[in-house]
């Protein structure tokens, strides 16, 4: 009986653990079902974001190739616009050279004939109403050389063609010639005219003096011409902070420059608004010109002004030569 008993206690323990085991597989088979079924919303998931990225790939291949084909035109028309400046520059260039000949020709012709009718070289000598006239043609003869001068200028500046050539010269050799003659001009037009040197500075400036000359006579030149009464000057000195630097300063008592046009009277081609340009006349290549030939020889250029109470214009140029 004991031996029936205890097969029977075995038999049910193996029956429990079959059962617990048959559980244990189906949870297990349901697990990697349902794991399976994950896997496969997953790669069907993948496949789509795949499809969805091959799709939008092959655009962009299509945008690109697009996009290389406009730029490949565009490269194309770029190139034929980049010859067609280059023919019409080269046509601009010629054209002032050959104007600029034309005209300077009979101007200089006519500046000697004017001098030598002002000079009375005629049989008769002019009365004074035919001298003044003689004197505005004179007048506006130099002032349309000087002009077709600063257009030519402007273009070889602009066209990178224009070259500074420095060399060591006498300071007298750039200040006498111009305070000789803007000394005569301040005169005529009731003006006084100052010239100062600084003590102790050398006599001699290492610079383009014809570059220079050109600076000075054009602001020299503005400084007479907008100012009715009062004086203009010419000072240069030697500034030794922060560094050496030869300080050129152009003074007039004139009408002044607000503020807000410091900045525009140094633009190719522009004029302050108002009345001042057309009284006085221009181009507004002169400042411009004198500003860009200054930075070329290693300077910097400044302007104090205020209206009715006249400008100050600085030059600051590097110490090359101390000679003495």
């Amino acid at each position: 009986m004991n031996e029936i008993a205890r097969l029977k206690r075995r038999l049910r323990r193996q029956k429990e653990a079959r059962k617990q085991a048959e559980w244990i597989a189906e949870e297990k088979t349901r697990e990697l079902f349902q794991r399976n079924q994950e896997l496969l919303e997953l790669s069907h998931s993948q496949e789509q974001t795949i499809q969805e990225r091959t799709k939008n790939l092959e655009f962009q291949n299509v945008m690109l190739e697009q996009s290389r084909k406009e730029l490949m035109i565009q490269k194309r028309e770029l190139a034929e616009k980049t010859r067609d400046l280059e023919k019409s520059n080269r046509y601009k260039d010629e054209f002032l050279t050959s104007i600029s000949h034309e005209l300077r020709t009979p101007l200089n012709a006519l500046m000697i004939l004017t001098d030598l009718l002002i000079e009375g070289a005629g049989s008769e000598e002019p009365t004074p109403s035919q001298k003044d006239s003689l004197l505005l043609i004179k007048s506006n003869t130099e002032d349309l050389l000087a002009l077709i001068n600063a257009i030519l200028d402007m273009s070889e500046l602009v066209a990178g063609r224009l070259q500074i050539h420095q060399g060591t010269v006498p300071l007298e050799d750039i200040t006498d010639s111009l305070v000789s003659r803007y000394r005569e001009k301040a005169a005529e037009k009731g003006l006084a005219f100052n010239f100062e040197l600084g003590e102790g500075i050398p006599a001699s400036i290492d610079t383009d003096a014809v570059r220079l000359i050109q600076v000075l006579d054009g602001l020299l030149d503005n400084a007479l011409k907008f100012t009715d009464q009062g004086s203009i000057g010419l000072s240069i000195s030697v500034d030794h902070e922060p560094c050496q630097q030869w300080v050129i300063k152009i003074k007039d008592t004139g009408i002044g420059i607000n503020e807000e046009n410091h900045t525009i009277i140094f633009e190719s081609f522009l004029q302050v608004e108002g009345g001042m340009g057309r009284a006085h006349g221009g181009t507004g290549t002169g400042l411009s010109l004198c500003k860009r030939l200054i930075e070329l020889m290693g300077g910097i250029i400044n302007l104090k002004s205020t209206p009715e109470s006249g400008s100050e214009f600085s030059i600051h140029l590097p110490i090359f030569n101390n000679a003495t």
